[in-house]
């Protein structure tokens, strides 16, 4: 016992002796002690990180399964592996298959494998990139796809807060080469006021360069130049229950969308416009927008030809717009419009004439 307490009274001498050996010339051995303890700290925080990112993926892919199937569109896969090693991807699916479960035409959609991969700082970011082959298949024929496709997906435990997809030198087999897509979901913040009905998600659709396939039966010319839709979903609306019952409280509350600007340069159609999207009780939409075009008419007129709108409605709406319409320079062949587009309980409208009965 008299022995030990010279030894405890003498070990914060040795610690001092020590730190000052480190303030010597040798200091060769703090860096790699240093290097491969942070090393050690970055190596269990990506692990962790990982582990979360793994838990909100199962967790988003689970709902998003549950509102597809609502909606008649159900999700199979042969495999699916996940990984919380960094230097591997995060999850990886094999023959990943969409397509709806009823409908005059059944489509699937298939992916041969995507892999996803965390964000390097925000493990709630997944960049999910498709390889191998891809098909979209509809009724019995069969389109295979080729292009290059990200989906950046950015999640949180309160659901998706943004949703961005790129698409670039899309080509669907006998049926379109697509020059990109570019597509946006984003979250809004919350608005202050409930009282109020405020956007809650916000989205953007961008299509550039479309050639479609001559032997399709189209109106107008092969080559769509550009189409652009802005739109907000307005209200609250989560998924944290079932889709048609969020759908129907979301409606109950007042929740629509607004379109705020739609574009569609189809050579020689030119349209903008703009307007809302609202829906019944049996959540059938009714779409009021008000447009200005050139060379509408042709539309109309192409679509009647292939015996898509029927010929009373549109002989009508083409006395109509014709009174209104105007050249806005001499040398323009079409005229320039403003009218009203609605669809409402399974009737297409222009000009408030029924051209098609759905």
């Amino acid at each position: 016992m008299k022995n030990f307490w010279p030894h405890i009274l003498a070990i914060p001498a040795r610690l001092r002796s020590k730190v000052g050996s480190w303030r010597g010339p040798d200091k060769s051995f703090i860096l790699p002690f240093l290097f491969a303890f942070f090393l050690m700290l970055t190596f269990i925080e990506a692990t962790l990180a990982r582990n979360q990112a793994i838990r909100l993926f199962k967790k988003g892919f689970s709902d998003l399964t549950s509102c597809l199937n609502e909606a008649q569109i159900d999700i199979a896969y042969d495999h699916i592996r996940f990984s919380n090693l960094f230097f591997k991807p995060l999850v990886e699916i094999d023959n990943l298959q969409l397509y709806n479960l009823r409908g005059k035409e059944l489509w699937k959609l298939s992916f041969a494998q995507i892999s996803g991969d965390p964000g390097l700082l925000n493990t709630n970011k997944l960049l999910l990139r498709p390889s191998g082959e891809i098909v979209l298949t509809y009724g019995v024929k069969h389109h295979p796809v080729s292009g290059k496709i990200l989906l950046n997906i950015t999640g949180a435990d309160g659901g998706l807060e943004k949703l961005q997809a790129d698409f670039d030198a899309l080509n669907i087999k006998d049926f379109a080469k697509i020059g990109s897509i570019r597509t946006q979901i984003r979250r809004m913040p919350a608005f202050a006021n409930e009282a109020l009905i405020a956007p809650s998600y916000e989205t953007s659709l961008e299509i550039r360069d479309v050639k479609l396939n001559g032997l399709l039966k189209y109106p107008l010319t092969s080559e769509i130049r550009r189409l652009y839709l802005h739109a907000a979903l307005m209200g609250q609306i989560s998924l944290k229950d079932s889709l048609w019952l969020e759908m129907e409280n979301w409606l109950r509350n007042g929740g629509f969308i607004d379109i705020q600007r739609l574009v569609v340069n189809w050579e020689p159609m030119v349209l903008v416009g703009r307007g809302t999207v609202n829906f019944n009780e049996k959540l059938s939409p009714r779409i009021n927008l008000m447009t200005s075009s050139k060379a509408l008419l042709r539309l109309i007129d192409d679509l009647q030809k292939n015996g898509f709108l029927e010929r009373k409605g549109v002989f009508v709406a083409d006395i109509l717009l014709k009174s209104k319409g105007f050249k806005l320079h001499e040398e323009d062949k079409h005229l320039t419009l403003t009218t009203p587009i609605n669809y409402q309980d399974g009737k297409l409208s222009v000009e408030n004439i029924t051209v098609k009965n759905f």
